[in-house]
């Protein structure tokens, strides 16, 4: 997620091709995200005013990877490090898109609420 979308972050975006990537987005966010309690969700507020999402095909995932590397080696400074949890990368685990408390806690209710494992998720809490 993106802290800001100055000057450097829109360049760093424009000037280089897209290829081997598809897509790049810049998604706003704020309004009931940024309004959020503490007992509104996993994650609350999200303050980042945008989220920065790139898209490439399967068949070139070395080379999507690597592009996306560059594109956040780039603009580093400007990103939180915080994912959604539902835009995390196979390669992610779900404590990248929490606070460090967060996972243990959804770990917990898991397997309170859902101890044969019936639900499942891209990113699991368990692990």
């Amino acid at each position: 997620m993106l802290i800001d979308l100055g000057d450097a972050v829109v360049k760093t975006l424009l000037d280089e091709p897209v290829a081997p990537l598809v897509d790049i987005q810049i998604r706003h966010l704020g309004g009931a995200l940024a309004e959020a309690t503490a007992d509104g969700g996993a994650r609350v507020p999200v303050t980042e005013p945008c989220l920065l999402y790139v898209l490439g095909l399967p068949h070139l995932a070395a080379a999507v990877k690597t592009r996306r590397t560059e594109i956040v080696d780039a603009i580093g400074g400007h990103i939180s490090g915080l994912k959604p949890y539902t835009f995390l990368t196979p390669d992610e685990g779900a404590a990248a898109a929490f606070d460090q408390s967060t996972p243990a806690r959804l770990g917990e209710v898991k397997r309170a609420r859902d101890p044969h494992g019936i639900i499942r998720a891209n990113n699991p809490v368990l692990g």
